[in-house]
C-alpha cells in the first residue's frame, strides 16, 4: 500500500503532508505528556517487529502479494499515540533508505498507514472494547477495518491524480486488500495473544525475537508484485528512486552482496537496526524533554 512518487502528484502531496505533520506532531505531544520510561524498550521492539513483518510478502490473488501492516498490533501493544509514531518511523525509513514508497508521497503513506492504520485503528479497537466486544473479536475487526479504511484513503488519493481511472484503481486495490485485511486480522490476534502470554515485562524480548525470525524469513518473501506495484504497471507509471541512499538499497537489496538472498537478509537486518535506533532516540528525547520541565 506504499504509494510511490510516480503515482501521486499535484496538490494532494502537500495537503497530505501537512495533515500528517500536524497529526503526528499531535501524537508526539500526547506521548510527551503521558510517556513512561518503562515503555522505551518495548517501543523499539514493536517498531522493529512491524518493519520486519512488512518484508514478508505473501501471495494473495490475481498475481499479487501482500504483507502485514501492523497498525492495530502496535496500537494494542503501545497505545494509539505511540503506535502512530512507531508506524511513522517505519514508513520514513522505508521511503528514505529502501525506496519503498515515495519521498513526496510520504505524507500520504503516513496518513493511510500510520494515522488511519494505527491511529484510527487504535480508536476503533478501544471503541469495540467499550461496546463489550470480545477482546480477540475487537482486535480482528479493528485490524480489518484499519486495512480497508487505509486502502480506501489511498484509492481516493490516487483518483485525485487520476480521476479517469477511479474504477480501475478501486478494482485493483479493494478486493486484494480485503484478503490482506482478513490475514492481518488473524495475525494480529495471534501476535497480541503471544505478547500477552509472555507478559508486559517480556514485550521487548518477544518483539525482537519475532523481528529476528521475520528477518531470517525475509529472503523467502513472495516475489509477486503487491497491488500498488501491479496498479502502477497497469497505469504505466515509471518507478523513480527517491535519493542516493534509496538508489543503493532499493528493493531491499544491498549492493555489497552478490547473492540476492544474502543481500535481502542484510537489508532486512539493516532496516531493523535503523528503526530500532530511531525509536530509541525518539523515546529518549521525549523522556529527557519531560524530565527537563
Amino acid at each position: 500500500m506504499h504509494i510511490p512518487s510516480s503515482m501521486l502528484q499535484g496538490a494532494i502531496c502537500p495537503i497530505t503532508a501537512g495533515v500528517s505533520i500536524a497529526a503526528v506532531s499531535g501524537a508526539g505531544y500526547v506521548v510527551w505528556q503521558q510517556y513512561n520510561k518503562s515503555g522505551l524498550v518495548s517501543f523499539g521492539a514493536v517498531t522493529a517487529l512491524v518493519f520486519a513483518m512488512h518484508m514478508l510478502n505473501f501471495p494473495v490473488s490475481q498475481g499479487t502479494s501482500g504483507h502485514f501492516l501492523g497498525g492495530v498490533l502496535a496500537a494494542s501493544l503501545l497505545g494509539t499515540p505511540l503506535a502512530i509514531l512507531s508506524m511513522t518511523i517505519v514508513l520514513t525509513v522505508q521511503a528514505v533508505v529502501f525506496a519503498d514508497g515515495g519521498i513526496t508521497t510520504l505524507g500520504a503513506n503516513v496518513l493511510n498507514m500510520a494515522l488511519i492504520g494505527a491511529g484510527l485503528g487504535g480508536v476503533l479497537l478501544s471503541y469495540f472494547k467499550l461496546k463489550g466486544f470480545n477482546r480477540l473479536a475487537a482486535l480482528a475487526i479493528a485490524s480489518l477495518c484499519a486495512v480497508m479504511l487505509g486502502v480506501g484513503a489511498a484509492c481516493l488519493e490516487l483518483s485525485a491524480f487520476n480521476p479517469q481511472h477511479l474504477g480501475q484503481i478501486c478494482s485493483a486495490m479493494l478486493g486484494v486488500h480485503l484478503l490482506i485485511g482478513l490475514a492481518e486480522a488473524g495475525l494480529t490476534v495471534g501476535l497480541v495473544s503471544l505478547f500477552e502470554q509472555g507478559g508486559l515485562k517480556r514485550y521487548a524480548t518477544i518483539g525482537y525475537a519475532l523481528a529476528a525470525g521475520a528477518v531470517f524469513l525475509s529472503p523467502m518473501s513472495s516475489p509477486l508484485p503487491d497491488a500498488m506495484q501491479r496498479l502502477g504497471g497497469q497505469l504505466q507509471f515509471s518507478q523513480s528512486l527517491n535519493s542516493i541512499t534509496a538508489g543503493l538499497c532499493a528493493g531491499y537489496q544491498l549492493p555489497f552482496f552478490e547473492n540476492g538472498m544474502v543481500s535481502m537478509l542484510m537489508a532486512a537486518a539493516l532496516g531493523v537496526v535503523l528503526v530500532s535506533c530511531a525509536a530509541f532516540f525518539l523515546a529518549k528525547v521525549f523522556y529527557i524533554g519531560k524530565e527537563a520541565v
